[in-house]
């Protein structure tokens, strides 16, 4: 008798919990977008339901469609609060294109315009990418982000070596990435494969022979191994 009604309590206790509304929406874990915007985001369809009458993978892909959010998990802390642990993404650096939009360059090579970004009120007041390198490129780039992969690489390790201001541009073609100095020279890194070696040569290049001699040069080619082509 004891055991049946403390059971038919618990069954009552979580009908009454699931029809309870929801008050309150806990985020956590979030790097850079603003919580009221993630809050004002799903807010009309979580507040519209009661607990059990929420489908929460329709609420987690919306939330993955706020840039710069790479995964969401939500637990339900009934009877009237929702917890949301937020993982955003790594911002690798600042990249500006040929007409001037400024862009998050991410780890996984995703572009997020930066302007649509702070115009929308999605990022939070302290969220500070100044620090990041700033890249300049030429060209397209691919909305891919498969297609960046290679980028994300040479700017992990442009930023790694702390290389500054002596790049001033960036771009992609037939002989892979190559670059524009400060003085307009070019530099042809070509594939990543070898990057920092690639790096390396040309630092050592620039500290021990270029800085010292007025070489009357165009081209830097790093592609070829052990040794550095100038033309």
């Amino acid at each position: 008798m004891t055991v049946t009604a403390i059971g038919g309590f618990l069954i009552a206790a979580n009908k009454w919990q699931g029809n309870q509304q929801i008050k309150e929406i806990d985020i956590q874990g979030n790097s850079y977008v603003s919580d009221t915007y993630i809050r004002n985001h799903i807010y009309n369809y979580v507040l519209s339901k009661k607990p059990d009458e929420i489908d929460f993978g329709v609420v987690r892909q919306e939330i993955l469609k706020i840039p710069l959010i790479s995964d969401c998990k939500i637990i339900t802390s009934y009877p009237e609060k929702l917890i949301f642990l937020i993982s955003c993404r790594q911002v690798i650096s600042r990249a500006c294109s040929d007409y001037n939009v400024m862009y998050l360059f991410t780890e996984n090579g995703s572009l997020i315009n930066l302007e649509e970004l702070k115009s929308n009120e999605m990022l939070q007041k302290n969220a500070n990418f100044e620090h990041l390198p700033l890249i300049n490129f030429v060209g397209s780039l691919s909305k891919d982000s498969s297609g960046n992969r290679d980028l994300v690489e040479f700017i992990k390790m442009y930023d790694k070596l702390k290389m500054g201001t002596s790049i001033k541009s960036i771009w992609k073609n037939i002989n892979g990435i190559c670059c524009n100095l400060v003085d307009n020279k070019v530099v042809v890194f070509g594939s990543t494969q070898d990057i920092e070696q690639k790096f390396i040569k040309f630092q050592t290049f620039v500290d021990k022979i270029l800085s010292k001699e007025d070489l009357q040069i165009k081209i830097i080619d790093l592609r070829w191994n052990n040794q550095l082509v100038v033309k």
